[in-house]
């Protein structure tokens, strides 16, 4: 009988259980709570995204002519009127700018990206030093027909940034354009006088989606779906994941140019020693 009674007067586990599981689900509520209510993301920072790019002539108020200067910007490397000129391809410049014409446009695209867009990683600078390096032509890049369709699926999208999770306004727009790069080939033999000739390859898009998000009044870019592997070395954005892709069987003789005072080997010894153009990837 004591026993019964002690038993009785001690730690029953059976009649607090329901108690913990209580406070347990009590506990997973209010940090559920919090979460949802307390921990959203900020909208705080979209005057400091403003400030940063403040400078950038891409961003606009509408979302379509954010999306047109941006494939503009993303897609113009060089300029064929300041960039092959005489001096600059006898001296070898124009083909040693090759790097440099494609980290102003990707400084310059980089202004009107949103922070955390998966456009950019941390490989694009060096992918271009590496793709440019081994060069022995000048390459210009141009857009043209650019086409912008109107605004579909506005929505709240978040995006992780290293300032942490932000929500913003986003939608869709979808674009269409003509790429086209410029290079040029040159004689591989003795006969070389200073003529190279121009080729062109132009790669039609379509309907390419462009996602942007609002920060303040303007818009940004927040990705080109697929344009790593779809448009890659057209585009400064290229980080060299996606394999540069050009059909070579597109190129067109357009034009040539002619350096002049080249006289080729074969007639006498005055050739500057401007290295054979390799355009198509040795086998």
């Amino acid at each position: 009988m004591k026993d019964n009674e002690s038993n009785s007067k001690g730690f029953n586990f059976k009649s607090v259980f329901p108690i913990m599981v209580s406070l347990v689900l009590t506990l997973i509520m209010l940090f559920g709570v919090y979460f949802i209510v307390i921990f959203k993301p900020s909208e705080k920072d979209n005057e400091t995204v403003v400030k940063n790019v403040i400078s950038s002539d891409i961003v606009s108020t509408i979302p379509e002519e954010t999306a047109l200067r941006f494939i503009k910007a993303n897609g113009t490397m060089g300029n064929m009127t300041t960039d092959i000129t005489q001096d600059k391809m006898k001296t070898g410049e124009a083909i040693s700018e090759n790097s440099a014409r494609r980290l102003l446009a990707l400084h310059k695209v980089n202004e009107a990206i949103i922070p955390g867009s998966p456009l950019i990683s941390s490989y694009e600078e060096s992918n271009i030093k590496t793709f440019t390096r081994d060069l022995v032509s000048p390459y210009i890049y141009t857009i043209d027909n650019i086409k912008i369709s109107e605004p579909d699926n506005l929505r709240e999208i978040v995006i992780y940034a290293e300032t942490g999770p932000i929500e913003y306004e986003a939608l869709d727009v979808y674009a269409s354009f003509d790429s086209t790069r410029i290079n040029y080939t040159r004689a591989r033999d003795t006969s070389y006088d200073g003529t190279h000739i121009q080729l062109n390859n132009t790669e039609n898009f379509s309907n390419v989606k462009v996602v942007l998000a609002k920060s303040g009044d303007l818009w940004f870019i927040y990705d080109i779906e697929d344009s790593e592997y779809i448009i890659n070395e057209r585009f400064a954005t290229w980080s060299g994941i996606g394999a540069s892709s050009v059909d070579y069987s597109k190129n067109i003789e357009s034009g040539t140019f002619k350096i002049e005072g080249i006289i080729p080997i074969d007639e006498g010894p005055d050739n500057y020693g401007l290295e054979d153009e390799l355009d198509e990837p040795s086998e």
